[in-house]
């Protein structure tokens, strides 16, 4: 056992000799990091095609003016946990935060708590959460943040599968009394994900990244 294992450490075998390719990289390693780059490039593309697919099913979409009195709340929100936070005083989550001032802003307009489509489905709702940590697991996500058209914002939220009929409400004061525009579908690919694929199409990749 001394014998094999001291020979095995020792490299007795030849040398394998690498072409230089003038790169400072070996002809076979440069190929290799060739293929790694176009094999690690497709399973980007195919990862941010699926998580595209994965938001259409799990997250809603809407697009409102910037100058919204709903897009100035999420400003104020944000401010304001982030206040709270340095002072210690922040309680769950700021998307929990953020939801619960939208629903009660919408609230407030007439024409909201007038509409029985979703007027009172909103109000029974408010009324049913008695504090912040009672929308855990019904309201996984909700921010707005800047939109590429100018001029506009996205609201992104994401409701619990027992929030369908909340859902609905709200998507329709959204879109109804909010002049929102609500999405549907995959998103369009980002700048990032355009520019992989422009440039393994100019490498002759393009059709296997699809």
């Amino acid at each position: 056992m001394d014998q094999w294992a001291k020979a095995s450490t020792q490299g007795t075998g030849p040398k394998r000799t690498r072409q230089n390719n003038g790169s400072g990289k070996s002809a076979p390693d440069a190929e290799l990091d060739h293929k790694l780059l176009v094999a690690a490039s497709k399973l980007a593309s195919h990862l941010a095609t699926k998580s595209r697919l994965h938001d259409a099913h799990l997250m809603q979409t809407a697009t409102l003016d910037t100058q919204s009195q709903l897009v100035t709340i999420s400003q104020e929100t944000g401010k304001e946990w982030a206040a709270a936070k340095k002072a210690g005083t922040a309680e769950g989550v700021p998307y929990h935060k953020l939801y619960a001032k939208l629903v009660l802003a919408m609230l407030q307009e007439k024409e909201v708590i007038e509409d029985v489509e979703c007027g009172p489905i909103l109000k029974d709702h408010s009324v049913s959460i008695k504090n912040i940590t009672d929308l855990e697991g019904k309201i996984c996500l909700c921010k707005i943040s800047k939109a590429w058209q100018r001029g506009t914002h996205k609201l992104q939220i994401s409701f619990g599968s027992q929030m369908q009929e909340v859902k609905g409400a709200f998507l329709r004061a959204l879109r109804v009394h909010y002049g929102a525009s609500i999405k549907e579908g995959m998103a369009p690919r980002s700048a990032h994900e355009r520019e992989v694929h422009t440039i393994l199409q100019e490498m002759g990749e393009y059709e296997e990244a699809q």
